[in-house]
């Protein structure tokens, strides 16, 4: 089933259930499967969206509230072609951390993907390896 949201001048096609968590302008969707990190890339794209990108903690702690306590979840971000070096995964925009308070800069080698984990009340983001299976989030922007 195909839904049109409208919010002001923006509009978003979804498929059902494709936008149970719809927040600034962007539709969010927690995977109900487990995937690598690359797969999971690959897994959002078959649905036209990316892995999601977390540009602020309000938008960190507001998808943290909706995710499994104490389990690491994908997100779009990487160090993979330089330790140390976070990038999105779509467009390589360096990742800036400034104002996400809970950044763990663990750093440790072949720990090059992006995850959220909330634990004790607190959502961090932290690296971890590429090839565990993890939940994943996908996330689709609106379009004029």
């Amino acid at each position: 089933m195909c839904v049109t949201l409208t919010t002001g001048t923006n509009t978003c096609v979804i498929i059902e259930p494709w936008c149970p968590t719809y927040i600034g302008g962007r539709c969010y969707r927690l995977s109900e499967d487990r995937a690598t990190w690359e797969e999971a890339k690959l897994n959002c794209e078959a649905n036209s969206s990316t892995l999601a990108r977390i540009d602020s903690a309000d938008l960190l702690m507001t998808l943290s509230n909706g995710l499994p306590k104490d389990i690491g979840v994908y997100i779009g971000g990487s160090d993979r072609v330089t330790e140390g070096q976070w990038v999105w995964a779509y467009g390589n925009v360096p990742i800036n951390f400034t104002g996400i308070p809970h950044f763990l800069n663990i750093y440790r080698e072949h720990q090059d993907c992006l995850m959220i984990k909330f634990a004790n009340n607190t959502a961090t983001l932290q690296d971890t390896p590429c090839v565990n299976d993890k939940l994943y989030i996908c996330q689709s922007s609106l379009v004029n």
